[in-house]
């Protein structure tokens, strides 16, 4: 039975998903799952549009030039980042399509990619980056895939500015560091995170920014140069902005720092979420110990760690979490098998009550 296996192979899809629905493929999807992943008829898949959450799907129909999934049942809701768009200047191309990936990880609604006048990319190919958010969705396990603008010059975008927030991230600062907590706390509203080309923003973009700003600007402490040039920059800020707000998130490898200082002062009930992170890593891995891991962050600092492992064993690691934590985490992981819960009795007793669906 579908229901009881595992799809490997994750697909976003245009059309609509219920219990019951068949998925027309296109061409090139089914070339990638029947001549690349060679799936037979029968195989499981999981599906997502963007709206519908993530539904398993079966293989009813495998052929060359096309096919057809049936969806059998939902295995996560849908989930809506927070109302944060980014905003950043080209690169070269592979960094471009770094700093579209890790948007797309971390969660956002909106990516605008804009021309300054120091931008060294004066043209870009929608298409291919919404593409590429599409298949970084697919790989990290999103069910929401943000738009990605046509390149847009920044003078007139901001002079047609709505009430959004705008956290600015300019190089030229300095002192005072990187205080996300600080310019999002208690604040509801749209945030946009705004970052510059290598070269950094011009005097005069400096002024139209803080005058459209006014009592809304921040600027953080300049990236390392080698970061801004690899396009780690506006991962970092996009990251800070996501800590201000009380979210859940999938964990990234440039989290592993942040997150062995956080389990290692719980040393004694987080053996199997170190040792799990230890062999397999943060990212995409074929190991049998591989773990998703989840972080909930309030203001700047990590609250709770939760990790799913292949086999369905939920580890949890947050006993200064608020139930409102749990909830989070379940809802992000739907109708997926828990097998078993473990970690701190308090923890471990939240997530049976606070959760709901466990």
């Amino acid at each position: 039975m579908v229901r009881l296996m595992t799809a490997k192979v994750r697909l976003y899809v245009d059309d609509p998903l219920g219990a019951g629905q068949p998925v027309a493929l296109e061409r090139e999807q089914a070339h990638y799952l029947f001549s690349v992943m060679r799936l037979p008829v029968g195989a499981p898949v999981a599906l997502f549009n963007g709206r519908d959450g993530e539904w398993l799907a079966e293989v009813t129909e495998a052929g060359k030039k096309g096919g057809t999934l049936s969806c059998v049942e939902q295995t996560r809701p849908q989930g809506t980042p927070p109302d944060l768009w980014l905003l950043f200047a080209p690169i070269k191309k592979a960094r471009t399509d770094f700093i579209v990936e890790k948007a797309v990880e971390l969660g956002v609604r909106r990516i605008v990619p804009v021309q300054t006048a120091f931008t060294n990319s004066e043209r870009i190919r929608q298409d291919r980056l919404q593409a590429h958010a599409v298949e970084a969705a697919e790989q990290c396990g999103a069910t929401f895939v943000p738009e990605v603008a046509e390149l847009q010059k920044l003078g007139p975008l901001l002079a047609e500015w709505d009430s959004r927030r705008l956290l600015f991230c300019d190089e030229s600062s300095v002192g005072g560091g990187t205080d996300y907590a600080a310019a999002l706390s208690g604040d509801p509203a749209p945030w946009a995170v705004l970052i510059g080309p290598e070269g950094g923003f011009s005097e005069a973009e400096r002024k139209k920014t803080a005058r459209h700003g006014s009592g809304h600007l921040h600027r953080p402490r300049p990236a390392h140069p080698a970061r801004r040039h690899r396009g780690g920059g506006g991962a970092d800020a996009l990251a800070g902005a996501l800590r201000g707000l009380e979210v859940i998130r999938r964990a990234l490898p440039a989290d592993a720092a942040a997150l062995e200082a956080f389990l290692s002062q719980h040393a004694e009930t987080s053996m199997f979420l170190r040792g799990n992170i230890a062999v397999a890593g943060l990212g995409e891995s074929a190991d049998r110990f591989a773990t998703e891991v989840y972080l909930w962050s309030e203001r700047d600092a990590i609250r709770a760690v939760f990790g799913r492992t292949r086999r369905g064993d939920v580890i949890c690691q947050a006993q200064g979490a608020p139930t409102e934590a749990f909830r989070a985490y379940a809802e992000l992981i739907g109708t997926q098998p828990v097998t078993v819960i473990s970690g701190p009795p308090r923890a471990d007793g939240c997530a049976h009550r606070g959760a709901g669906i466990w």
